[in-house]
């Protein structure tokens, strides 16, 4: 559902222009991207990153996650205790901007994001604190298990949007309305895994939550040109893919592209 509410945000702004300043932040040339690779590290402890319980009236739940690193955070693993008296271990929320779950965009050094720690209304707030991190640069902090399975969910996303590009360009190519794009697309989806246990790193519904965004959009947005609507929403797929394919380490990046 977090990724699923950030997908449809990020494509309700895709006819939003860009200045040239805000799209070289969001599209780093290669050359400073193997600069952050050089200046990459590994927090073994005091990461750069505060994280801290800020109740309101209204929400309870309220936390602050303030990055203090030079590099903008791009996702963090919080990990929420399980309520008093329960036996159940404790379980990792997966915040990612790269990916859209949980957050849109990064936050650059000094800014603050507000999240909301799950819990039973009624009940005391579980304890919670950031497992892991990854930045911009390249730099994580917290157990290599955890770090790897956020980028492992960063691949499982590429490989949706590459399925549901590559669909929107047939779409395109064959001047299919908005509905029959949707309805192509939901010849694509696959059945949910059975899974024995809950993991205790949560895992994206992929390819069915990125394919299910795409055709709430395409069966919402309004024109008297319907062609348009596809080809907008392919252009911001394609944006956000080239993106996504980016925060990989360059072996995933190259895993990717040989499939």
């Amino acid at each position: 559902m977090k990724q699923l509410s950030a997908v449809l945000a990020l494509i309700a702004l895709s006819c939003t222009t860009l200045s040239a300043a805000e799209e070289a932040t969001q599209n780093p040339s290669p050359a400073a991207s193997r600069v952050h690779t050089i200046l990459a590290r590994h927090f073994d402890e005091n990461p750069p990153v505060h994280f801290e319980l800020a109740p309101s009236d209204k929400v309870p739940g309220r936390a602050l996650v303030t990055n203090t690193y030079q590099a903008a955070l791009t996702a963090f693993a919080l990990q929420v205790d399980a309520e008093a008296g329960s036996q159940r271990p404790p379980q990792i929320e997966v915040f990612d901007s790269a990916s859209r779950v949980g957050m849109i965009s990064s936050i650059p050094r000094g800014l603050t994001l507000i999240i909301g720690i799950p819990h039973i209304v009624g009940k005391p707030i579980p304890a919670a604190k950031i497992a892991a991190a990854v930045w911009e640069d390249g730099s994580s902090f917290g157990p290599p298990e955890i770090v790897e399975q956020l980028v492992a969910n960063r691949r499982a996303t590429l490989a949706a949007y590459d399925l549901v590009v590559s669909v929107l360009q047939t779409a395109v190519k064959e001047n299919w309305t908005p509905e029959q794009c949707a309805d192509a697309l939901e010849k694509q989806k696959t059945a949910p895994p059975v899974l024995s246990e809950i993991p205790r790193v949560a895992m994206p519904s992929e390819p069915n939550t990125t394919i299910t965004s795409v055709q709430i959009s395409l069966r919402s947005a309004h024109s008297p040109k319907p062609e348009l609507i596809v080809k907008t929403v392919l252009g911001t797929l394609e944006q956000t893919r080239e993106q996504l394919a980016a925060s990989l380490p360059p072996d995933s990046q190259h895993k990717q592209a040989d499939r």
